[in-house]
Formats: structure tokens, sequence, C-alpha cells
């Protein structure tokens, strides 16, 4: 039986482990990948026993890559980037047009990925890349063409339009309505968003309202 030229892993494992170190969480990487969490759980798993190392330490934050996990996060990470400005390269000398689009997690998940089929039929000429991520900070422009995030606009050095509106409404477990009736009646328990950025660093104490209605924009 021939041996492989090169002793590697599978490259689907590896571009797992490189996902999930980059995010430093199982989700970030599932929802990059389009799998389920458990799947790249199990990608992790299989690389770990393959190569006999634990890659990953878990961490109440999340997950930190051990010193052996980031020094191979580092090459992986210059090797699929090179690799994907290569492939970029033929392809524009193929004559297919290049479309980078930046966007949430949710907003990749429950409307662009719907889609994309519809748009590869289409479009077969365009061939659209995407950026993932729920911190827009993680985008540089040069990287993108387009990019859709949270926010009434506008920001500097951008043209933004808005696409549409979004209501978010504050829930609780019926039984804590239950367990408590006159609190849930008279007090505040979340505040207005400020949607102009990041949801999770823009919530802020309202005591003034009792109800919740918060507008935000994707632009």
């Amino acid at each position: 039986m021939t041996s492989r030229f090169y002793r590697l892993p599978s490259l689907h494992a590896l571009a797992t482990f490189e996902a999930t170190a980059r995010h430093a969480n199982l989700k970030g990487a599932a929802d990059e990948l389009n799998v389920t969490p458990g799947a790249v759980s199990r990608q992790i798993k299989a690389l770990e026993e393959e190569i006999g190392v634990t890659l990953f330490a878990r961490t109440s934050s999340g997950l930190v890559p051990i010193p052996e996990g980031s020094a191979l996060h580092s090459v992986l990470s210059d090797l699929f980037k090179q690799a994907a400005e290569t492939v970029d390269a033929i392809r524009t000398d193929q004559g297919q047009s290049q479309v980078t689009l930046a966007c949430t997690h949710a907003f990749a998940k429950f409307w662009l990925m719907p889609r994309m089929g519809d748009f590869w039929r289409r479009h077969p000429d365009i061939c659209l890349n995407h950026y993932i991520s729920d911190d827009s900070r993680e985008f540089r422009r040069n990287e993108v063409d387009l990019r859709v995030r949270y926010g009434a606009g506008p920001w500097q050095q951008e043209t933004a339009e808005l696409l549409f509106g979004d209501i978010v409404y504050p829930v609780a477990a019926p039984r804590l309505l239950d367990q408590y009736p006159h609190e849930a009646a008279t007090s505040t328990v979340l505040a207005a968003f400020d949607m102009r950025g990041t949801l999770s660093r823009r919530l802020r104490a309202d005591r003034s309202r009792s109800s919740v209605r918060a507008r935000s924009s994707f632009v």
C-alpha cells in the first residue's frame, strides 16, 4: 500500500480545528462551517486522538489552545489564507467575479444561507465569499466588499443603506411569571437596546418603563 506523500491528518479536521481556535468556541466554528457544535467536537476529538495531543484547554470563557495547539493554529491560519488567496486569483483569471460579504451569525443562518441556492442558480458567474462574526472589528475594510451589521448608521468612510428593520421583545419563562406576577406587571427587568453597536455591549437599564420594545436595523 502506497503511503501518502505528506503525513497529515484529515484536511477537514484541520480546517475545523483552525476555525475552532480562531473563534475560541465550538458554536462559532459550527456556525461558520454550517454544522452542529457536536460535529465540530467530534472532529476535534478525532484530530487529537490521531496526533496524540490534547490541543485545547477547556475553560469557563471558552476553548484556549495549549502551546502545541497555538503552534498548529498559527501554521494552519497562514496556510489556509495563502490557499484562499491563490484560489481567488485563479478564479479571477477564469473570469469569475469575487464578492466578499461580512455578516453576523444570525443574519447568515436565518437570512443569507436559505437564499444562497437561488443566488447561485441566478448568478453562477459570481463567487460569494463569507466572513461570519458577531464582532465587526474582526473585519478589515480591505478584506470585504460588503458587510451587514446592526445599527442606525452612518459609519465613517462607509456608505450605509437600510435593508430592513427588526423588533426585539423580552420574554420570560411562564413559571417565572406565575411566581412573580406583581413584579412582572410593575417592574422593569430589561432595558431598551441602543442598537447602534454590538447588542451585548449596549444593554442599559431603564427603570422608568415596565415594557420594552427595541428597534434595530441591518445596514
